[in-house]
């Protein structure tokens, strides 16, 4: 299994399994585009969220971003617990400038968005089991505390563990749901943006390649990160689905 580790200037993936397919070897050799064959035609014998994984890998070796996004999220699409193509996604939406809220946001929920993306659903909910663990070892300590200062500490400290649990998992469920319950879109490379499914129509603006989508029905009438509704060309955009 591949992952990437870290982004400093430049990215580094590392090989933590030996190579057992044709794609792994060619991968081991840095021939990313025969991998990237050898991975596509593993998948016609069955779906498999590693495969998905190093395809991902592949793409993003190659520099194709916007690919390689895609291919994550459908790893997470059959086993939405592999972190590392959780680590990888996030990743690669820095490096794309996918999902970039408008400009108009109001402060605050551009905030929000950024902490959501700061983690991904399973370090959300490790931190929320943490919490937890730290709101019953106080209550215990409340219960047998004995001077009422001592008890107050512990009480108000179990409160907001609770309070932080809850939030914590919050937090975890948005985060899930953002990627891997709701139907999104890939979009492969910037295009344009319109009112209605017609190229005749008002162009609005444009969206970068790595943004993902939600859509809502055909041609293709899309929900962009900061709300809006608008139409591109589905020719421009690829679905998340196996």
């Amino acid at each position: 299994m591949k992952r990437i580790l870290t982004y400093i200037f430049s990215s580094f993936i590392f090989l933590t399994s030996s190579a057992s397919t044709r794609g792994d070897s060619l991968y081991a050799v840095q021939q990313f585009k025969e991998s990237a064959g050898a991975y596509e035609s593993e998948l016609a014998q069955g779906v498999n969220d590693e495969i998905f994984y190093n395809l991902g890998n592949c793409y993003y070796r190659m520099g194709e971003i916007p690919r390689a996004i895609l291919n994550y999220l459908k790893a997470l699409k059959v086993n939405p617990q592999h972190s590392d193509a959780q680590d990888n996604l996030m990743l690669c939406l820095e490096l794309s400038g996918g999902q970039v809220g408008s400009a108009d946001e109001l402060f605050y929920t551009t905030w929000l968005k950024s902490l959501l993306s700061s983690k991904n659903a399973n370090q959300w909910g490790n931190l929320a089991t943490i919490s937890f663990a730290v709101f019953l070892l106080f209550g215990v300590i409340f219960l047998l505390a004995k001077t009422p200062l001592v008890k107050k500490c512990m009480f108000f400290i179990a409160v907001f563990s609770f309070l932080s649990w809850v939030v914590l998992n919050i937090f975890a469920y948005s985060s899930k749901e953002r990627f891997y319950n709701a139907e999104h879109l890939v979009v492969m490379k910037m295009t344009q943006l319109y009112e209605s499914a017609t190229e005749a129509s008002k162009q609005v603006g444009e969206i970068p390649a790595g943004s993902i989508l939600k859509f809502n029905d055909e041609w293709v009438h899309v929900v962009l990160p900061d709300g809006r509704e608008v139409w591109c060309q589905k020719s421009q955009v690829e679905y998340v689905k196996i």
